[in-house]
């Protein structure tokens, strides 16, 4: 179970969070969904321990971590939002590389989990691009690439910021049931996305984030208590968005 206490963090006069309290449930998919600015990345960072809340702190397994490394957020994968890698590295070295660094960071087997691989790397399609340079595959190739491998590791906790981003629609179903697997074999995943449909169809946990929590609860819940039919409404419902005024601005914009 990781939790968050009260955490705040400001940059200057910007307060990216806001007396921030969450419980991420374990073997679960939580997922964070806000505006950009909401403070979902700065909770990430917090959570991963590369930045330090001003206030407050991150609870794993009933321990509160210190600021930098700790031995519980060694073994937290991360994919951040951006599809930055090694340059020289095909996506067959980079997996071998994740690998070798989690085995080391968390005292596992080093032996490299090569059918895990073999069947992710099948489901993700990335076979004709396995042994190619990072630098000459495009952007969605290179998300896969990242996601390959973090996923290989099968870490304790996983962090995902846009998951989605540079993948094909049919991807978007392959990495959903991925994650489901992964979530279901006990694995701790926190997804940031702006695909709402996505969130709602993968998330047994959803936190509405505004640098203060709006709302968190099941998406069944969050869909009661704003009287709304799917995910997306309910954001609507919950960010104060006026479809209406927008339309009509809009026609008036281009007339």
């Amino acid at each position: 179970m990781i939790r968050t206490q009260s955490v705040s963090k400001s940059y200057g006069a910007v307060h990216a969070l806001d007396d921030v309290s969450l419980r991420l449930p374990s073997g679960a998919v939580t997922g964070v969904l806000g505006p950009n600015g909401s403070g979902k990345s700065t909770l990430f960072r917090i959570l991963l321990g590369l930045t330090p809340p001003d206030q407050g702190a991150v609870v794993i397994d009933d321990a509160v971590q210190p600021a930098g490394t700790s031995p519980q957020r060694r073994a937290i994968g991360n994919v951040p939002d951006s599809d930055e890698l090694y340059e020289d590295l095909s996506p067959d070295e980079l997996a071998r590389l994740t690998w070798s660094v989690h085995a080391r960071l968390v005292g596992a087997d080093t032996q490299f989990p090569a059918d895990r691989f073999e069947r992710l790397c099948d489901l993700f399609g990335l076979g004709e691009h396995l042994h190619r340079l990072s630098r000459d595959l495009s952007h969605g190739t290179r998300r896969k690439a990242q996601l390959l491998a973090n996923l290989t590791c099968r870490p304790q906790v996983l962090v995902i910021d846009e998951p989605t981003n540079g993948l094909d629609p049919d991807q978007h179903v392959v990495l959903k049931l991925v994650l489901r697997s992964l979530a279901d074999s006990g694995t701790t995943i926190v997804v940031s996305t702006h695909n709402l449909g996505f969130a709602e169809g993968l998330c047994d946990h959803v936190v509405l984030l505004r640098s203060r929590v709006v709302m968190a609860g099941p998406p069944q819940q969050v869909l009661g208590r704003t009287g709304t039919a799917n995910l997306p409404e309910a954001y609507e419902a919950l960010t104060g968005i006026d479809r209406d005024r927008i339309a009509r601005e809009a026609a008036e914009a281009f007339q």
